[in-house]
């Protein structure tokens, strides 16, 4: 019995949400050199996907509100039809990524984009944007006020609470 498969291609967006600050801040914050704050969402049957504080939500690719991505990364194909993964994200967006159980370091959009892509192709996202929260939190701040921030960011707030804590910083060092 001969089956036709056809294979779609998935793609990995990613997006600064610091929009550079992160490179320029990170080492008078954090006394380590971060390239970028990562925000990534899978891009595969003509749709972005993507996992925030509202849940799993799609849009065209690059049509979020965050505009065209630092860069797009080729995961593979995947032979799953559209129907089967709007199923498995239906079910997904039921349990396990549901808006309110975001968490900026522990249950975000990197570790739904992880998840997805291990289901679509068996691979991972690359571990430099899976790692990035542990490796934040492995440092010892130099200003008192910026894992506060860090930790209690509100979605799509990074740019801002970097700036107020780059201000704090000032503050604290009398600068």
């Amino acid at each position: 019995m001969d089956q036709n498969y056809t294979s779609y291609p998935v793609k990995l967006f990613v997006y600064d949400l610091s929009n550079g600050m992160a490179r320029q801040l990170s080492p008078l914050m954090l006394g380590k050199q971060l390239d970028g704050i990562w925000h990534t969402a899978i891009v595969v049957h003509g749709e972005e996907f993507f996992y925030g504080g509202e849940g799993i939500a799609n849009c065209p690719p690059g049509g979020t509100s965050l505009g065209e991505p630092n860069s797009i990364i080729d995961l593979g194909i995947t032979e799953v039809t559209e129907e089967i993964f709007m199923e498995y994200l239906s079910s997904l967006g039921e349990s396990t990524y549901r808006g309110n159980q975001y968490h900026l370091f522990e249950w975000n959009c990197n570790t739904f984009s992880n998840e997805v892509a291990q289901f679509l192709t068996g691979s991972k996202i690359p571990a430099h944007i899976t790692d990035l929260p542990a490796e934040v939190l492995s440092t010892t701040p130099r200003s008192p006020h910026a894992l506060f921030f860090f930790r209690h960011l509100p979605i799509y707030k990074l740019s801002t609470a970097l700036t107020v804590c780059f201000k704090l910083s000032l503050v604290c060092w009398n600068v």
